[in-house]
């Protein structure tokens, strides 16, 4: 019996053997048991026929529309591409030779338009009527999926294990130096400090906001920590980090003058009340500090201010001089100008 034949019978609620009377089977009035079994083989017979030819009408549907599915879906390549993956006799890199195309490209493009349109495909598995036309989208579904995740990879790239061998190597190779990876990257930093910089500054400009934000969170949790690392660095290396500020002032003054002169004049208003409720709070001590500072540094100042003097009386003697010039050169005129 076909396997269509139990599932009608069982979806009907009846037993294989319903049309069989077990009552009479002894060959009574009723009827003989030969003749019940050849009517029961005859009717299965037909049953059996009827269903499969229903079978075969619901495939022939389901190819003619997976066609037409094909056809508005996939190209002409494509669409030989993919008869040749599902027969699996060749690899899709011949496939692909003999079609002229690169084979991982069309796949990935069959995968994309499978996905895209898989509503329309399981429209097509449905209306078809076609009992193993699930099972054959599920097919179509995971070749592809299996393809496309690499399951034939190491048989159609073979760049696939040179690129896992490198991996391996370096891997071995970081396990036995730890430090390997940190000792490269500033052999590459002080080879190439252009392209260096360049990347620290599209990296700051990218995520500004986080890394401050990052630092700021990381400043207030170790604080105290942060703070009395930088004083023993300070007393360790006072003279070599003064050093090198110096010479960054120096290499960026510029830029430095104008960042700063530009944040003045956004926030001029601001950073005054700041300053003289600043100074009022802390009246005393910022006068102490000033008289201190004066003290300590008399010389210094009494000689700026002995040059300062001297730049203003040279300035006045200067601008004298030009305006006593320009008196001459206007009485010179109006003399030349006068009527003989």
């Amino acid at each position: 019996m076909s396997k269509a034949t139990e599932l009608r019978l069982l979806q009907n609620q009846h037993s294989i053997d319903a049309g069989i009377d077990y009552h009479h089977r002894s060959g009574d009035s009723e009827g003989s048991v030969g003749n019940m079994l050849d009517r029961y083989a005859q009717s299965e017979s037909a049953e059996e026929e009827y269903f499969e030819g229903e079978e075969e009408g619901a495939r022939e549907v389901f190819a003619r529309a997976f066609g037409l599915y094909l056809k508005k879906t996939l190209t002409g390549k494509e669409r030989k591409f993919l008869k040749g993956i599902l027969a699996g006799k060749e690899t899709p890199a011949a496939i692909g030779k003999a079609l002229g195309v690169k084979w991982f490209e069309c796949l990935q493009e069959i995968q994309r338009k499978a996905f895209n349109n898989a509503e329309a495909f399981g429209r097509v598995v449905q209306l078809s009527g076609w009992s193993r036309a699930q099972e054959f989208s599920e097919t179509v579904f995971k070749r592809l999926e299996a393809l496309r995740a690499g399951a034939e990879l190491n048989e159609l790239l073979p760049q696939n294990r040179r690129i896992e061998k490198e991996r391996e190597y370096t891997r071995l190779r970081y396990a036995k130096d730890p430090k390997g990876r940190q000792r490269l990257c500033q052999e590459w930093k002080k080879a190439n400090p252009e392209k260096w910089l360049k990347y620290q500054r599209d990296y700051m400009e990218r995520h500004r906001e986080e890394i401050n934000a990052r630092h700021r969170e990381q400043y207030l949790k170790n604080r105290e920590e942060i703070n009395a690392k930088r004083r023993a660095r300070y007393k360790v290396d006072r003279r070599k980090i003064l050093a090198r500020q110096k010479e960054l002032r120096l290499n960026i003054r510029e830029q430095l003058r104008e960042k700063s002169l530009e944040y003045y004049r956004k926030n001029k208003e601001r950073l005054v009340l700041q300053s003289r409720a600043y100074y009022e709070a802390n009246k005393s001590r910022m006068q102490e500090y000033y008289r201190s500072y004066r003290e300590a540094n008399a010389e210094k100042i009494r000689k700026y201010q002995r040059e300062r003097y001297a730049k203003k009386k040279a300035a006045k003697a200067l601008a004298g001089l030009m305006q006593a010039s320009q008196e001459e050169s206007q009485n010179n005129q109006a003399h030349t100008e006068k009527p003989l």
